[in-house]
């Protein structure tokens, strides 16, 4: 299997095809597999792809038959495939539906909308993967509630600023909040911690000294004030939850130390990343 596009839908594909024992090349244009994940961790994840041959800086030419041609630099490669995956994004399908009618706007990306889904046009919102704002299945179900108490004329917005979101590969990797390489580009001082996952000890029993995983935790440097978690592990997808409330709510780092964790938990980590700080 040819996979083109190193985003969550090609690595998940790739991980589960891997899993069950086909070779599977991934080609992608950018750096960097998952570009809106935290660099540091994306290392960490990559190294648990056993099995999937991925290019990065790779740009896609031409599909011929079962062959997937591209480039990297100046040199031209091409993968032979039974078959051939591409998962290079979405667009929104907004076409025929009357928005300009209404008076809607909206963009390439998707239906414009404020922080409580109010579109440009009175008494029409709009929620899920046609804003563009978040294509997650959580996200659009959190939109919709938004949507039905802005009609009851009680309008709330969303925490964009604290969405979480999973890769569901082998293992898991999920985060909330702002990246460390985002900080740096909205001119925010930061501190971080980074903890091996295999500091914690139920991850170390059930995974043994080769498991590779790690949590991530960062904060604002003045205030402490959690802005980002991101966490690769078994598990991540269902502890990336709290994160949410945390930044949401503007919780710093010391009150993420007072936190009860229950033992043996892989969840430990994330208090042990906010002790590193």
């Amino acid at each position: 299997l040819a996979i083109v596009g190193g985003g969550v839908i090609g690595i998940e594909f790739a991980s589960f095809f891997s899993a069950i024992g086909v070779e599977v090349s991934v080609v992608e244009m950018l750096p960097e597999i998952l570009p809106f994940m935290d660099a540091e961790l994306v290392s960490i994840f990559r190294r648990n792809l056993r099995g999937i041959k991925i290019e990065t800086g790779a740009r896609v030419e031409a599909i011929e038959g079962a062959t997937l041609r591209y480039t990297k630099g100046d040199e031209a490669r091409s993968v032979e495939a039974d078959l051939i995956l591409v998962a290079t994004g979405r667009k929104p399908n907004m076409a025929g539906i009357g928005l300009e009618e209404a008076g809607v706007a909206s963009t390439k990306r998707g239906i414009t909308v404020d922080d409580c889904l109010r579109t440009s046009s009175g008494g029409v919102w709009a929620a899920g993967d046609v804003t563009g704002r978040a294509l997650l299945a959580h996200t659009a179900s959190a939109m919709g509630e938004a949507v039905v108490e802005g009609i009851r004329g009680k309008p709330r917005s969303i925490a964009w600023q604290a969405l979480p979101w999973v890769v569901y590969g082998d293992p898991e990797c999920a985060g909330c909040g702002m990246t460390e390489a985002e900080a740096e580009k909205a001119g925010i001082e930061t501190r971080k911690s980074v903890v091996p996952a295999r500091a914690n000890g139920r991850f170390l029993a059930e995974n043994g000294v080769t498991g590779q995983g790690g949590v991530k935790l960062l904060a604002e440097a003045a205030s402490g004030r959690i802005l980002g978690l991101t966490l690769v592990s078994p598990y991540a997808g269902e502890m990336i939850w709290g994160a949410q409330g945390l930044i949401a709510r503007g919780a710093t780092a010391d009150e993420l130390k007072e936190a009860i964790f229950p033992h043996p938990t892989v969840s430990e980590l994330i208090r042990e990343a906010a002790l590193e700080l």
